[in-house]
């Protein structure tokens, strides 16, 4: 009796295994963690903000939180969002505000994070996973490395076509970019800064607020500050502006714009002068930051045009239709 008591354990045992093993995979992720995740994944909840953006976009129905509520502007251009979910908050930022209970409750397959590579990350995506037994993937995002983050969430969510669509719009256009930039010698391309914002703040070189614009080809004037934080502003100083005297100046919001033009300590600027002071567009959301996620892309192919439209010629409301289809899904 108690041998096949025995025999029926190492069966069950081995079924249970075997079942287990069938039903998830090995992910490894951008600090090279490797995850057990379940093979079909249908519930997501996403990090933060940008994460929500490009989840939003690509598997809006796995969906089962949101990490803030949406704009309304953004939810009149896309009817497809999922915002009607509860708010689990977000890992990271200043406002952080991760709700770990309500992420529990929720049981989702998986937690996503989309961002910049932090610190410390691997310890603090490890703790989550441990305190919640969800499993927690990283995917790094800069525009250096966009492909590979719908190359990623392809393989991960069993949407490999999808990605290679939007993979090849990705790598044909910015490929156009780079062509472009490599037929104009350093010293004539053209600097900028980048202002605005609730506290009217400028952008530093190689922060990832201006890297859109750097990308297009724009030298950044503003090397100030800590080079190592990338999500960071620094005080206006326009004394420090006029020294530098940009070629150009991109403004963040509506109310910055309208304020720089009324304000006489800019207006001996050659920007100002020469008229090259832009808003940057929005549409559903700002073209280079607030937030810096995938909007971003659509920031290179606007400024590139707007600082060498003799090189880059190309009609870019075409351009945009194609880039919110794929990417928003409108």
């Amino acid at each position: 009796m108690k041998k096949i008591f025995f025999i029926v354990c190492l069966i069950y045992n081995f079924f249970m295994t075997t079942l287990f093993a069938s039903s998830t995979i090995e992910f490894i992720d951008s600090v090279n963690r490797k995850i057990e995740v379940p093979k079909k994944i249908e519930r997501i909840v996403p990090s933060g903000y940008n994460t929500q953006i490009i989840i939003a976009g690509f598997s809006p129905e796995m969906m089962v939180s949101i990490s803030k509520e949406v704009p309304k502007k953004v939810l009149q251009k896309i009817p497809t969002y999922p915002y009607n979910l509860p708010i689990t908050g977000q890992f990271y930022g200043k406002t952080s505000n991760f709700n770990k209970e309500e992420l529990i409750n929720l049981q989702p397959d998986i937690i996503i994070d989309i961002g910049e590579k932090k610190k410390n990350i691997v310890n603090d995506l490890n703790e989550i996973s441990k305190s919640t037994d969800i499993p927690v993937v990283f995917i790094e995002f800069n525009l250096k490395n966009i492909t590979t983050i719908y190359d990623l969430l392809g393989k991960l969510l069993n949407k490999e076509e999808k990605a290679k669509e939007i993979n090849n719009f990705l790598t044909k256009n910015l490929n156009m970019i780079s062509d472009g930039l490599a037929k104009i010698p350093l010293e004539d391309r053209l600097s900028f800064i980048q202002v605005g914002g609730k506290s009217f703040s400028i952008d530093p070189a190689n922060s990832s607020h201006t890297e859109a614009i750097e990308t297009a080809g724009g030298i950044n004037k503003a090397k100030i500050g800590n080079s190592n934080k990338k999500s960071r502003t620094e005080n206006l100083n326009i004394e420090e502006i006029i020294t530098w005297d940009p070629d150009i100046i991109f403004v963040k919001d509506k109310a910055s714009y309208e304020a720089i033009l009324e304000d006489s300590r800019w207006s001996n600027l050659k920007a100002l002068k020469n008229k090259k002071i832009f808003l940057i567009p929005e549409n559903p959301y700002n073209y280079v930051t607030s937030p810096p996620s995938i909007n971003k892309i659509m920031g290179v192919f606007w400024a590139a045009q707007i600082m060498y439209p003799q090189i880059f010629d190309y009609d870019l409301n075409n351009l945009e239709k194609e880039f919110n289809h794929l990417i928003f899904g409108f």
